[in-house]
Order: structure tokens, then sequence, then C-alpha cells
């Protein structure tokens, strides 16, 4: 009898040094965020265990101790760029920064995302690129996809003026969106080589066609000439909107982290193609969090995504880590 207690409390022992072993936070690695003084880590539990409405009803602007949040700079109507600082104490050297596109499709809470970043140490640029709320429901009713409010040119304007102005390191700047947005992101890096070093983006809305592909190097100026939509308006072939979308990934030579759950683009999606990818180019990461939630509504593909995301700009940028958090394990359990 006594042996089987003893290798139950082994296990158990042993278990909890692993998990205090792999749950440390991890401090931050760029160089302005060592020197900073940041508020306390807000474990991963405290940011995602709350169900979606509750979400819903949070602004990422509150100014507490609890987020620590500094918008240095209010929207003058709701379309206009916000951004949002960490508290880093004294130190005024540039920050690693996130460009992030609100395009109003489905994808993680823009609230509870903002919060996650700013915590870890990055600036923030939210750029609100939703149409008006007429238009955008004319065409969900439709079934098709809106032209956005922004352009690959606007987004890397505000994103280079973020860079003169001391705020965001040129080194370090990360561009994010999910549906329409993911794909203007995606597009944005490609036209602008040198200006983002990562991207993360989830489920991109599809292009038209293959033909599309071939503008996508050119000029903004061509581009608008051409006349040629490149969010889609159209359900195209899957094969065809996924080649475009590796290709397009291909394209970029900074990371990517793609993240797909909803059934246009999980479908369209060559597995095989995307692995390939990936061994390729050790700077790509393709995730798929499969159908049940294709609207990132539930608080265990937050979760997910959240993790996905910490990590991947950590190693690529330079922010803070929290660490395995004891809700990763529930959220794959439950």
């Amino acid at each position: 009898m006594k042996k089987p207690l003893v290798l139950i409390a082994a296990f158990i022992v042993s278990s909890l040094i692993l998990y205090a072993l792999v749950s440390r936070d991890q401090p931050a690695t760029h160089s302005s965020l060592r020197v900073a003084a940041l508020p306390p880590l807000i474990a991963m539990h405290e940011l995602y265990a709350t169900s979606n409405r509750s979400a819903q009803n949070l602004t990422p602007f509150v100014i507490d101790s609890a987020h620590a949040l500094q918008q240095t700079e209010a929207a003058v109507d709701d379309h206009e760029p916000q951004l949002i600082l960490p508290q880093t104490g004294s130190t005024s050297e540039a920050l690693p920064a996130v460009v992030l596109i609100d395009s109003g499709s489905p994808g993680p809470d823009v609230a509870q995302t903002v919060r996650l970043l700013v915590n870890r140490g990055y600036a923030v640029l939210l750029i609100d690129c939703r149409n008006d709320a007429k238009t955008h429901s004319t065409v969900m009713k439709t079934g098709h996809e809106a032209r956005l409010g922004c352009s690959e040119q606007s987004i890397a304007k505000e994103a280079r003026d973020l860079v003169k102005r001391g705020i965001a390191d040129p080194a370090a700047l990360a561009i994010s969106g999910s549906g329409s947005g993911a794909m203007l992101a995606l597009m944005t890096m490609a036209a602008e080589e040198d200006l983002f070093q990562v991207a993360v983006v989830h489920s991109p809305a599809m292009i038209e066609s293959e033909d599309h592909y071939a503008v996508l190097r050119s000029s903004v100026r061509e581009r608008m000439q051409s006349g040629i939509q490149l969010i889609a308006t159209t359900a195209q072939s899957p094969d065809v909107a996924d080649k475009s979308l590796l290709r397009l990934i291909r394209s970029v030579e900074g990371g990517v982290l793609l993240i797909h759950g909803m059934p246009d683009t999980a479908h369209g999606l060559d597995q095989a193609a995307a692995r390939a990818l990936m061994a390729q180019r050790h700077n790509v990461e393709i995730y798929s969090i499969g159908l049940e939630d294709q609207n990132y509504s539930s608080w265990q593909t937050r979760v997910k995504v959240a993790r996905l995301t910490e990590i991947f700009l950590a190693r690529h940028l330079g922010g803070r880590n929290g660490g395995y958090d004891y809700i990763e394990l529930l959220a794959k359990l439950f």
C-alpha cells in the first residue's frame, strides 16, 4: 500500500516542480524593455478566463494599475488611429511595437489583444479599417467581403511615422490583423519589405484569383490604376486562394504567424504545402484551431491564440513571455 502512495506522491511532486520550471516568467530581451520599469506581468489566466460577453464589454484603453495601460493619444473619432503605450517608467527608448488592424472580421478580441500586447511591453498602434455600419451590414447579407477603409500605403505611413517619432524600434516592428485585415497586413508587409519584421495574421480572407497575385508586388499607384480589388468579393476556388495565400507568405522575408479557423481558409489551405513551407522557412508558423470555434469566441481558443502570439512575438521582437500557464492545460482538456 505504501509503495503506490509513494509513487503517486513522487509523481505529484515532480509534476509541480516541472510546472514551476516551465511556468516561470521569461523577461524581455529587447534592449529598451530590459531597462524599463515595467508593471507586473499579468498571468494568462487572469486575461483570458472570462466569458466572451465579458470580453466584449471591456475597453482596451482604461488606465488602471491592474492592466497598466497608457493611452498617449486619444482618437478624434472612431476611425482615427489610437496609440497605446506600456508603462515603462523613466525610459524613453524606442519600443518594440505592433500595428494592429481592426477590420471588424472574426478574430481574437481586440480589447484583450491590446491588454496582452501592452502588458508584454509592446507599443500598440490600433488602426480602425472598418467600413461604416450600413455598408458592413449590406455586404454581410450578400455574403461578400467589404472593401476596407485603409490601404497598404496609409498603414505604412502610420507605421513609419511611429518610427520617425522615436516611439517604435524599426528593428522590432510587427503588423497584425484578422480576416480582411489579415490579408491587408500581409500585402502591406509585401509592399513595404524594409518596414515590418513579422506579421501575426488570423484567418486571412481569400484573394479573388491567382491573377491578382501578379500585382501584389507592383506599386500602390499601379494597383490603384489597375482597379483590381485584392480582397475577395466572391467565393473563388479554395485551391486558387490557397496558392495565392501561400505565395504571398513566401514573398515576404520577415516572419509570419498564421492561425486559421474559418471554414473558407481551413478548407482551402493545403496542410502539406503549409508544412513544407514551415520546413523551408523557420520564421513561418502555421496553425489550425479547427472549425469548432470559427469566431474565436471561446476562452479555450483565445488562450491558445494568445500563447502562440506571445511566444512568437517574444522570439522575434523581444517582449515579455509569461511562460506556461495552467489555463493552457484546461483549454486542451475542456
